[in-house]
């Protein structure tokens, strides 16, 4: 979890993301839980022998190795999966924030990464890569939290499309760092 907040004049943060025709809300974002349970029982279940840091620093490099794609399994009362289907998450108008039950989350985009790096973030993945963004997240509840994540939309075999998270940015300098090597 991150506690900056970039500014700069190279976002807009009321412009959704666009696939097709269609906005991802809020929704389509899988984030780190406040309680870090959803990441550490991803972690354990696919990948304890790496360090956690390593893990989802470049969790699109496990997928298709360690990850499968689009497996679901049960958490207590949760179902967890590492893969969001955009038909449960989009929206025909541009959503960039919602509040429910005194829950509201927003993002924008920090940052459009060339497709030509698909390989590179998530290589093991055969399905074909429809755009990559890294996305800045803004939850509250009670307590604030933000987020800034790399994601990578993907179409399917039978055509459905997908969002992962392929990268967690732990600072400003990591970030800056994977801008300057991930440009034009």
């Amino acid at each position: 979890m991150l506690w900056f907040i970039p500014v700069s004049a190279d976002h807009d943060d009321s412009k959704a993301w666009e696939v097709d025709g269609e906005y991802l809300t809020p929704k389509c974002f899988l984030y780190e839980w406040n309680s870090s349970e959803n990441f550490s029982e991803f972690h354990s279940r696919y990948a304890g022998d790496l360090k956690s840091n390593d893990f989802w620093s470049n969790i699109g490099k496990y997928y298709g190795t360690k990850i499968p794609l689009e497996e679901s399994f049960e958490y207590y009362d949760n179902k967890l999966s590492l893969t969001t289907y955009l038909k449960d998450c989009v929206s025909s108008n541009p959503v960039t924030h919602v509040m429910e039950d005194e829950f509201y989350e927003a993002y924008h985009i920090s940052y459009d990464v060339p497709k030509k790096f698909c390989k590179d973030l998530a290589p093991n993945i055969k399905s074909k890569c429809l755009d990559l963004k890294v996305i800045f997240q803004y939850k509250r509840y009670r307590t604030p939290f933000t987020y800034h994540y790399l994601y990578g939309v993907f179409e399917l075999e039978n055509k459905e499309k997908i969002i992962l998270i392929l990268k967690d940015f732990h600072s400003d300098e990591e970030f800056d760092e994977f801008k300057a090597n991930f440009k034009n």
